[in-house]
């Protein structure tokens, strides 16, 4: 496979999200700008996880390992791919391509190898005459190595490679990097949003079989006193997502004393309320 390809193939591995709808291949798209913080239309849009550096990582790994590998990373602080979180907007090309810019000092510092180049073939001489190691002998160990491997060999890669081109952009180029720990936080705050969906969606199934044993209607009042009922049955520490949600929702206490909308997520329910916000009669 030829580099290009490879980069085609990795950028797609990459970008797999594991909360949602996967990131297109294409990131010059406004579906992408707008989520990157302080994008500007006309600015570059740097990979603060630099595609081809992390390439070795997810070449030749099966569907599976390769989404394995993206949560991984996300899971240490480093968002990859067309992912928002992993690009920083840049006004100048020279700060992005040029030899003073992050790709040009990523190359200068050896964390940035071009295949070709005479780091990545092994014809670069140390100080003393003796030829370096070949980097792409050691990326092609990376490739061929297991999944497990190159778990383990991650945490120095970020430690020595991916916190480094960090602190290029924010030391030496004066560009707001997040840190590690804010992209763990945000990493964390994804997990968590995600299970309070589980749970929800489970307890909302839980309420629906509830009433549809009762055979009730899907709608009106009798349903509706039914299902609060049914909410306030459920076990606390399974039930107080939901309940919150469909207590302390979007409800218009406006209109005292009325049936008003209460939106539990998605779940309608129809109710009377007094001015308190507490559930009332007709």
């Amino acid at each position: 496979m030829n580099a290009d390809a490879r980069r085609k193939a990795s950028l797609k591995a990459q970008s797999v999200n594991t909360f949602g709808k996967n990131y297109p291949n294409e990131y010059q798209t406004p579906t992408i700008q707008r989520n990157v913080k302080g994008f500007e239309k006309g600015d570059q849009m740097h990979h603060r996880a630099i595609l081809s550096v992390f390439e070795p990582f997810f070449s030749g790994l099966n569907g599976a390992e390769k989404i394995a590998m993206v949560d991984e990373l996300a899971s240490m602080g480093v968002f990859t791919g067309n992912n928002p979180r992993n690009f920083t907007a840049i006004p100048s090309i020279s700060d992005h391509q040029g030899g003073g810019g992050i790709h040009g000092l990523a190359e200068k510092y050896g964390i940035q190898i071009k295949g070709d180049n005479v780091r990545g073939t092994g014809k670069l001489r140390a100080d003393n005459g003796e030829l370096m190691p070949a980097a792409n002998d050691f990326f092609e160990k990376i490739r061929n190595s297991t999944y497990d491997e190159r778990i383990q060999a991650l945490p120095d890669f970020i430690n020595y490679g991916q916190d480094e081109l960090d602190r290029i952009l924010r030391d030496d180029l004066g560009f707001d990097v997040p840190t590690r720990q804010e992209q763990i936080a945000e990493y964390n705050r994804l997990v968590n949003k995600e299970h309070e969906e589980i749970v929800t969606q489970s307890l909302r199934q839980q309420v629906d079989q509830a009433l549809e044993g009762k055979g009730l209607p899907r709608s009106g009042d009798r349903r509706a006193g039914a299902a609060i009922e049914a909410l306030l049955a459920l076990p606390d520490a399974h039930s107080g997502l939901l309940r919150r949600q469909a207590l302390d929702g979007d409800i218009n206490t406006s209109d005292q004393g009325k049936a008003v909308t209460v939106i539990a997520d998605k779940v309608y329910m129809n109710k009377a309320i007094n001015g308190n916000g507490k559930n009332g009669k007709h």
